[in-house]
């Protein structure tokens, strides 16, 4: 939205996106259904506090993570009395991801920068006159040999359609 498309995606497209995209992790120990149930969880507060970005520069980190908690803490709360279990499961997978506090949060925290280049090159595809150059910048984030791979073909992919357009 902020670069005037309207087609963007949505925070539910991106949960998804980087969810589904958890089922496909293979490194040796990892637990993917951990990675799984971190994804779901990641960017759930977004979905009430809207997706906080750089851009929006009145808006610093520690408000947004402020805002964040305290939406998830409030989700739990709403769960809690329906199912005690799902909710405290719903907070320790976001304090997971948000605090990186295991091997499967820095895998999903991975996804997410990955799932961030799908898109960039998915609007450089629709959009050729869209300058999506600073997504690329996720690419030097990616602390996983798995998922720098997978970024790295994807770079392979955006480098051959650019050829295309030469």
């Amino acid at each position: 939205v902020d670069r005037g498309i309207n087609d963007c995606e949505s925070i539910s497209d991106h949960i998804f996106r980087v969810t589904f995209m958890s089922q496909f992790l293979n490194s040796p120990g990892l637990d993917v259904s951990k990675c799984f149930s971190i994804a779901l969880a990641h960017d759930i507060a977004e979905a009430l506090v809207g997706d906080i970005t750089p851009a929006d520069k009145n808006v610093d980190k520690k408000e947004k993570h402020y805002r964040e908690k305290a939406t998830i803490d409030y989700l739990c709360e709403l769960i809690k009395p329906y199912n005690e279990k799902a909710a405290t499961k719903l907070c320790e997978d976001w304090n997971a991801y948000e605090n990186i506090s295991c091997e499967e949060a820095v895998y999903v925290k991975d996804l997410d920068k990955y799932e961030l280049l799908v898109q960039a090159i998915e609007y450089e595809k629709r959009y050729p006159e869209l300058d999506v150059e600073e997504f690329w910048r996720a690419l030097d984030m990616i602390k996983t040999d798995e998922v720098k791979q997978w970024a790295k073909d994807l770079l392979e992919e955006r480098i051959e359609h650019q050829k295309t357009l030469k």
